[in-house]
């Protein structure tokens, strides 16, 4: 995993789709456990399922955990949300502002003002540690970290181990972390790949436990097809998307 991910954000899009062509992408398959306070799905109701597939492309991600496939074209400026069992996707737009991006705001969905986003902004803390050991097939050095905002329940305790020598291009991959939780820039600015993440989150008089372990990185040529939406999925906004069949909010 290259360091220099600021520069994978401002390289011009057509030397991006030509990275793309000429390189295959990489395949990784992951597991997710935990303890059973994290055993539920973000995007549903129901135990989520423990296989993790990610494919890597110079300026894409295809990810696919639980009952959700998320999408990422750089090239494109949008992320695709995938559910397979009601045959719909949506739609999240980018836009660049210098080195960043940043979420283009869908009008379907209730902004929130600048004191509820203060409230919820999370904020990294790194944390000193030099331990180092071998994870598999790799060896990896440990960054421990704190994620910390206003509300008791936005606080993580977390240990990323980064191998060094998986030799990868995973721009497009640590974007799609951080667009997730765009507080992690300062651990993601770090080398290496993170093989093994264990996030803690901290409720009170305890811990509760979450962890993502990579089993194989391959390198491979992507299915046709694996970075668009399923031909005949019905495209809905956001709104639409995160509300389940029954109503409730998935």
């Amino acid at each position: 995993m290259t360091k220099a991910l600021p520069l994978l954000l401002v390289l011009p899009l057509n030397l991006i789709a030509g990275m793309a062509a000429a390189a295959p992408d990489t395949c990784v398959t992951a597991k997710i456990d935990g303890d059973d306070f994290v055993g539920l799905s973000i995007e549903g109701a129901g135990p989520v399922d423990p296989k993790v597939e990610i494919w890597i492309g110079a300026d894409r991600v295809f990810n696919r955990q639980g009952k959700v496939a998320k999408i990422l074209r750089l090239d494109q400026k949008r992320l695709y949300r995938i559910d397979p069992e009601r045959k719909i996707y949506a739609i999240e737009e980018f836009r660049t502002e210098g080195p960043l991006w940043e979420r283009v705001p869908d009008p379907n969905w209730p902004p929130l003002d600048a004191e509820a986003q203060e409230i919820l902004r999370q904020k990294f803390t790194a944390l000193p540690t030099k331990e180092t050991r071998k994870i598999g097939p790799w060896q990896t050095k440990r960054y421990d970290g704190k994620l910390q905002s206003q509300l008791e329940a936005g606080r993580v305790r977390l240990s990323w181990w980064l191998a060094q020598d998986v030799k990868i291009e995973d721009g497009a991959y640590r974007q799609f972390l951080l667009l997730e939780s765009p507080a992690l820039a300062p651990l993601l600015e770090n080398p290496g790949f993170p093989v093994l993440r264990e996030h803690f989150f901290q409720q009170p008089g305890y811990e509760v436990k979450w962890r993502f372990t990579v089993q194989k990185i391959e390198t491979c040529d992507a299915p046709a097809g694996l970075y668009d939406p399923p031909a005949g999925y019905r495209l809905v906004n956001l709104t639409e998307f995160q509300t389940a069949p029954s109503g409730n909010p998935e």
